[in-house]
């Protein structure tokens, strides 16, 4: 059974599920600092028109590409991660969608994942992000058993100059977890973002910095 899947557009809801699992899965942080997260995923490409916007911006941002895709921009990764303190994060192997599998496919799949991207950056991924946001009870078991700290979901979009929440309300709020793309439309995205986030004084970090990290890792 599906737990949490991303559909059309509104952010998958880890509330419910996240007490039957302490806490791992989690769509937002629960912070009284005024700060958001900003997270990106896969996308098409980075450009270098977008990858020189994130340079000059040095905003932290948590990525969770693909490794094809880090693989394929490594330079451009590897320098936005000296230069503005980048993370890189799980996304899976293959973007599959890892609710539909069976636990063993799972774990194959999550731990290939981190396989990949250390293979790339140097740096064990601690976070799993599911693809399109569906995840379950295996999910959970696969993800721990790669030694990984959370599955972090989202609960803020931002998409064609829109931030959309998935409570419906609207602008940023602290501890907020936002989804974005690596889309030639990012930069564009990003303003929107900080804008908001200026408006209600909230200022950007990493969730490596305020969510306990994995002891060790397999």
């Amino acid at each position: 059974m599906v737990v949490g899947l991303f559909v059309l557009g509104v952010a998958p809801v880890a509330a419910n599920a996240a007490g039957r699992t302490d806490g791992y899965v989690i769509d937002h942080v629960a912070t009284k600092e005024p700060v958001v997260f900003l997270t990106v995923d896969d996308g098409s490409h980075l450009s270098r028109e977008t990858n020189q916007y994130i340079r000059n911006l040095r905003i932290p941002i948590t990525t969770f590409a693909l490794p094809e895709q880090i693989n394929r921009h490594r330079r451009r990764f590897v320098n936005l991660l000296r230069q503005t303190g980048m993370t890189f994060e799980n996304h899976s192997q293959t973007h599959r969608i890892v609710s539909a599998m069976n636990y063993k496919d799972q774990r194959a799949e999550i731990c290939a994942g981190n396989r990949e991207v250390e293979r790339v950056i140097r740096r064990r991924p601690a976070f799993f992000r599911p693809p399109g946001g569906g995840w379950n009870s295996d999910t959970v078991r696969a993800a721990k058993s790669c030694g990984l700290s959370r599955i972090v979901l989202w609960n803020v979009m931002a998409d064609g100059g829109r931030i959309i929440r998935a409570d419906g309300g609207t602008g940023l709020r602290r501890g907020d977890i936002v989804l974005l793309h690596y889309l030639d439309s990012l930069p564009a995205s990003l303003e929107v973002v900080m804008r908001e986030a200026s408006r209600a004084r909230l200022r950007f970090a990493l969730l490596r910095d305020h969510l306990p990290l994995p002891a060790k890792t397999p």
